[in-house]
């Protein structure tokens, strides 16, 4: 049996959660309020999870719309995570049985139709790593400017198999002073990294020479790494550097600290031993210039040895005057962490 809860799910606190199972008219939605059919549900919160059973595990149009309604008591600036699963059951291929898709009514563009939702990570895990797909392979996490009221996010199926347990909204940024802007669901305590390492850009990490790839320097001001974007033929690529692991081997999540900036969304892309590891990574837009934002590449086994390589991309989103053409972002990032998986 499946509680109904009440209409308008308000904030407690920061936060405002609303569990996956609570929507109303579940269509094609199965929920589970207990692994005894799967093992693997164990980890939901709440009191259940849901499953979408439609479509095919690899592709459908969005079908079973949910509802969930919610009020923000306070205006900012809200990142939305969801905890989900990917259980390619059918296919057995780790890149299926991964997605949904999500809308927020009355969100500009893309925000406010309905974008495919990806979860990062592997298959049978629970994971936060969850954000819009903007492009083909170009994602950025769900981030909403609200004023008080009362909204409705949306969620349908798109990938049979896909596993939802609950959604969190939470502030990232007041108007106008701004928060840290911090984007990911669990972030790395300095001094607790259990085996981890941590490498700063700008110290650990050199420009790589690739006739493919643009050269990096180091943004002395900010003291991290960065791409000239003054220069017209590294605005079309991305620029590349990298380090020799010399740690343990072991399976890690890794995480990059990157910087926001007011003039465009920068892209970044994470190399092992020069193939492509998950997502590209795409900062999100910002108010606020040289904000850390953070994404993780989660369960990637890396061996004493192996080349880390960390590329960037300028961006510009048209909007600041520069002389006679608009100002870019130069794809700065902080730091690279390192923590084993659990």
């Amino acid at each position: 049996m499946n509680a109904k809860p009440p209409a308008i799910v308000g904030s407690n606190g920061d936060y405002i959660v609303i569990e996956a199972e609570s929507a109303n008219e579940l269509g094609n939605w199965v929920v589970h309020q207990d692994n005894s059919k799967y093992e693997w549900l164990e980890g939901f919160t709440g009191d259940g999870c849901i499953q979408f059973t439609g479509n095919r595990e690899n592709s459908g149009p969005p079908d079973s719309i949910l509802t969930y309604r919610f009020k923000v008591k306070e205006r900012g600036i809200y990142r939305l995570l969801a905890h989900g699963l990917e259980a390619p059951m059918e296919t057995h291929e780790g890149d299926k049985a991964n997605d949904c898709y999500v809308r927020l009514l009355g969100a500009p563009k893309y925000k406010g139709e309905f974008t495919k939702f990806v979860l990062g990570g592997d298959s049978y895990q629970w994971s936060w790593n969850i954000n819009l797909e903007v492009g083909h392979h170009m994602f950025e996490p769900p981030i909403y400017r609200l004023r008080e009221g009362v909204y409705q996010l949306q969620i349908a199926g798109r990938s049979k198999n896909f596993f939802l347990d609950r959604f969190v909204l939470y502030p990232i940024a007041e108007e106008p002073a701004a928060r840290s802007l911090s984007l990911d669901p669990v972030k790395f305590e300095e001094g607790k990294l259990n085996g981890g390492y941590v490498y700063d850009s700008a110290k650990d990490f050199a420009s790589v020479s690739d006739p493919e790839l643009g050269e990096v320097y180091v943004d002395k001001w900010r003291n991290v790494l960065a791409v000239d974007a003054t220069k017209l033929e590294l605005r079309k690529i991305f620029s590349g550097a990298a380090l020799t692991f010399e740690g343990k081997s072991g399976v890690y999540d890794v995480q990059i600290k990157t910087m926001t900036e007011i003039d465009g969304e920068s892209v970044y892309r994470f190399y092992l031993n020069g193939e492509r590891v998950g997502h590209n990574y795409k900062n999100p837009a910002s108010d606020i210039d040289y904000s850390p934002s953070y994404f993780t590449w989660e369960g990637v086994s890396i061996k004493k040895g192996d080349t880390i390589r960390i590329d960037s991309k300028p961006d510009t989103n048209g909007k600041i005057p520069e002389g006679d053409e608009t100002a870019w972002a130069r794809g700065r990032w902080v730091s690279l962490t390192l923590r084993p998986s659990t």
